[in-house]
């Protein structure tokens, strides 16, 4: 693989995480002219590439996955709640399951979760996108859990607020 393959790859995901090559060059300990360099193939990030995956929140094997038109990543894994947990938290660490999330998505919260829509009132089959991060305005549609009964309702100030719901998607089975 050519060192200007794997410049091109850096700065797709530096881009897609909406990086500046100063911010990455902070990140990895080093200048921006070095982001420079290793973008344009001019010099070999080789010794700084375990920092720079850390640093784009990718695989090694994304970096050096060998494709002949290498485009900007599209999905994330993101955790999937399959069944309430017990503290009725939705903590990552409470689930063993993961979900594909879009881009779009992933960048409004990374912190973002999917949830199994089985597990909410009067909900069609497929999956809620949930962003506990998001401050909610009126405007809002929301995940609540009261009682351990999820709903999802316009959001009303309340107390039972799980997240902002950023989407859906709806199997048509």
């Amino acid at each position: 693989m050519k060192d200007f393959d794997i410049g091109r790859r850096i700065k797709i995901y530096r881009e897609d995480k909406k990086l500046t090559q100063q911010q990455l060059a902070d990140k990895i300990g080093t200048s921006w002219e070095m982001i420079s360099r290793y973008e344009r193939g001019i010099s070999e990030p080789y010794k700084k590439m375990d920092d720079l995956v850390k640093a784009l929140g990718i695989s090694l094997e994304d970096m050096f996955r060998d494709e002949e038109n290498t485009k900007k990543r599209k999905t994330y894994e993101i955790s999937l709640f399959t069944q309430i947990p017990q503290n009725s938290t939705f903590d990552p660490e409470e689930t063993y399951f993961y979900y594909t999330c879009p881009t779009w998505i992933y960048l409004k919260d990374k912190y973002v979760f999917a949830l199994d829509n089985r597990l909410i009132e009067d909900q069609p089959n497929g999956v809620s996108f949930i962003s506990p991060n998001t401050y909610p305005y009126k405007k809002h549609t929301v995940l609540c859990n009261r009682k351990r009964k999820l709903t999802i309702e316009p959001f009303k100030n309340q107390k039972s607020f799980v997240g902002v719901v950023l989407a859906q998607e709806i199997q048509f089975i």
